[in-house]
């Protein structure tokens, strides 16, 4: 039951995390990082994961 309510979460249902006492994410916006300095790094990583996921799926 329990994996079935994670993997049946879409992101818009997380809106507060708290991982070793911190509270990381607040009303869905992350708490410790600004989302806008890593967008590009984000960006570049799932181009680098698409492409392995390709290679994968041929």
């Amino acid at each position: 039951m329990a994996m079935h309510m994670i993997f049946g979460m879409e992101s818009k249902h997380i809106t507060h995390v708290i991982s070793n006492g911190h509270l990381v994410v607040e009303n869905g916006r992350l708490t410790m990082v600004n989302e806008d300095d890593i967008m590009p790094f984000v960006r570049q990583m799932t181009r680098k994961l698409i492409k392995q996921l390709e290679k994968i799926n041929k």
